[in-house]
């Protein structure tokens, strides 16, 4: 089955190493299996900054963090849910493997700064992904 992926992203500017560029405001999501996706992403450091006033908090007091939702498989892309799961990630180009706690028709994803009282201010968000059944099918 091959991988589905999502991705938002704004602008244009220099490419990474991961292909991603440097400039644009992206977060893919693929999907592995129904318990793991792959995430990549890329933050220009305008966003970064922007972010953190938004948050009234400094870039070094406040942290990276990607928010994943979990989606009924009928679930609109933009829906986001109340059942999420957070993970916290470093570097504002760099790429990793997720694992969530149980299986999951869909997801769909922000990455964003938490703050030190625990506010979360979402910076760029993914559309939504299926991920493969827990099972094969019956029939």
């Amino acid at each position: 089955m091959p991988s589905q992926k999502s991705n938002l992203s704004h602008s244009s500017g220099k490419t990474s190493s991961l292909g991603l560029s440097a400039a644009t405001d992206t977060l893919e999501l693929l999907a592995v299996s129904s318990v793991q996706f792959q995430a990549r992403w890329s933050l220009a450091a305008e966003t970064l900054s922007k972010g953190s006033a938004i948050t009234a908090a400094s870039v070094e007091s406040a942290h990276l963090l990607l928010r994943v939702y979990s989606l009924s498989a009928s679930a609109d892309s933009d829906t986001l849910s109340n059942d999420w799961h957070d993970f916290s990630i470093e570097g504002i180009t760099n790429s990793g493997y997720f694992n969530l706690p149980v299986p999951t028709a869909k997801i769909n994803a922000a990455l964003g700064l938490m703050d030190n009282e625990g506010r979360f201010s979402p910076l760029v968000r993914a559309q939504s992904i299926a991920l493969p059944a827990a099972a094969p099918s019956s029939s």
